[in-house]
């Protein structure tokens, strides 16, 4: 009984540190962009081109529009390591 315990003990604990240890790693991992230009610019046709474009389900996506009036899009995602 006390071997089961041990042994479980362990394996939580290494799989505690392992876990950890890829969080870090993808915390220090800094973000990229891409522009592409829009006229209508809708939040969700924009995210649909990103995730399709860079195959990144964890895209965000905004529409920005400049003074002169043109709009683009703008996707984040996260680098290739």
């Amino acid at each position: 009984m006390k071997n089961t315990v041990k042994l479980s003990l362990i394996g939580f604990v290494m799989l505690t540190v392992l876990l950890l240890g890829e969080t870090v790693i993808a915390q220090k991992r800094k973000p990229c962009y891409s522009q592409e230009p829009d006229k209508t610019c809708e939040v969700n046709r924009c995210k649909a081109n990103c995730v399709k474009k860079h195959k990144k389900i964890l895209a965000f996506t905004s529409c920005i529009k400049e003074n002169n009036g043109n709009t683009y899009c703008r996707c984040q995602y996260p680098c290739p390591p």
